[in-house]
């Protein structure tokens, strides 16, 4: 093991010995290595030996003016790279439920996955190198169905052209179908059920509970999560008609945001394609362009999963304890952070605050009362004390409080 000081803002790290069985503790070491230099702080790279299992060329990751917004993307290529998953818990602050963990880990695979899918259809279909490829010889075989040469310029001809936008429009349809409305479901459907069980389970105890284990009438989150239907049969009458409109406006309008994503997707393939032909670029050129657009949107989405599962999970805890309550009572929240080293300030300064429940928005999140200062509402996603997330990758969320007990 070696002990590296950071001392300059440009720099190269070399990644080798990598195999299909050692990729993700790779990745893993490479995310911290890269956390501990923007940090300014020493720290060790600990030797992980290859074995027996297929190898991949070393990585070599130039990073150019280093600071701490270049890690993602910077982890995100080098996990395409390897094909190895990077997940939602290495990302923001720490996770209060470790089964919100759980989901949001699911949606960042999911749409890896999908992303690698794209980018595998892409270079298949134009007979381009896979910069990813896991290759022992040094050699590189693909197939192509057309023929296409950026190295002399010579151009696709227009009906295959068109048939190619028509397949790639076709692909991406199918790949991202039906994903954003899933996220906000099973995130409304957690919500709901951790407010259930937190009448029988301490806090500390709910926080724990994975994923697989957290049921509702036999039924866990993902059977209910297929439909705003599965989630009023098995919820009953808190899922009224006013809230399922609610719920299929939140579930749409995510689905829109990950469509938004998807046509920047279509449309920067195309204009990488287009780029290469027009430039004569070099098939291994255009691969690496290719490849660092699907990184990139590939983040994009995996951020938007991220965002959209804390705040409708929050949502729904909150309005699930407000349909609970007696009439005209007071209904109180307290904010929990996980208190480490990777939370903000701005979080560890919300952390322990009080704020009242509001049946309608306010002009100002200040109010008069005798245990909060704040109120927060439905659709609150603004301001220092947003009924969700302060930042992306912000872990906080709101517990029911009771100021008599205390």
């Amino acid at each position: 093991m070696n002990e590296i000081s950071w001392q300059s803002k440009s720099f190269e790290l070399v990644i080798t010995d990598i195999t299909k069985n050692n990729k993700q503790q790779k990745l893993e070491q490479f995310n911290k290595t890269l956390n501990a230099i923007a940090d300014n702080r020493p720290f060790i790279i600990k030797h992980i030996p290859s074995d027996n299992s297929e190898h991949y060329e070393n990585l070599t990751v130039r990073l150019i003016d280093f600071d701490r917004n270049k890690i993602e993307k910077a982890v995100q290529k080098v996990a395409l790279s390897l094909d190895a998953d990077i997940s939602g818990a290495g990302k923001g602050e720490s996770f209060v439920y470790e089964a919100q963990k759980e989901i949001v880990d699911k949606y960042y695979k999911e749409f890896t996955d999908r992303t690698r899918a794209i980018y595998d259809f892409v270079i298949s279909y134009f007979d381009l190198p896979d910069i990813r490829i896991v290759s022992k010889a040094g050699e590189l075989k693909y197939k192509g169905k057309i023929l296409y040469n950026p190295e002399t310029g010579k151009p696709i001809k227009e009906a295959e052209w068109k048939k190619f936008i028509v397949e790639l429009e076709k692909f991406l349809n199918r790949n991202y179908s039906g994903i954003g409305k899933k996220i906000v479901l099973s995130a409304e459907s957690l919500g709901i059920i951790l407010d259930r069980l937190s009448k029988t389970n301490s806090l500390e105890a709910l926080r724990k509970m994975t994923l697989s284990s957290l049921k509702f009438k036999r039924y866990d989150v993902d059977w209910i999560s297929e439909s705003v239907k599965n989630m009023k049969d098995r919820f009953g009458e808190v899922i009224s008609r006013e809230r399922q409109a609610r719920i299929q406006i939140a579930a749409d309008s995510a689905a829109q945001r990950v469509a938004r994503i998807a046509d920047d997707m279509r449309n920067s393939i195309q204009q990488i394609i287009i780029d290469g032909i027009r430039d004569k670029q070099s098939k291994s050129v255009v691969a690496q362009n290719l490849f660092d657009k699907c990184a990139g949107l590939n983040r994009d989405m995996q951020r938007k999963a991220d965002s959209e599962d804390q705040m409708a999970s929050n949502g729904a805890y909150c309005k699930e304890e407000v349909y609970n309550s007696k009439p005209d009572e007071k209904v109180y929240f307290k904010r929990f952070e996980v208190i480490d080293d990777n939370t903000c300030k701005q979080c560890r300064k919300l952390n322990g605050e009080i704020a009242l429940w509001s049946e309608v928005p306010l002009p100002d999140d200040h109010i008069k009362d005798p245990y909060a200062k704040y109120a927060i509402w439905e659709g609150k996603n603004e301001g220092n004390r947003p009924l969700g997330i302060v930042h992306p990758y912000c872990r906080g969320s709101w517990i029911r409080y009771y100021p008599e007990v205390e």
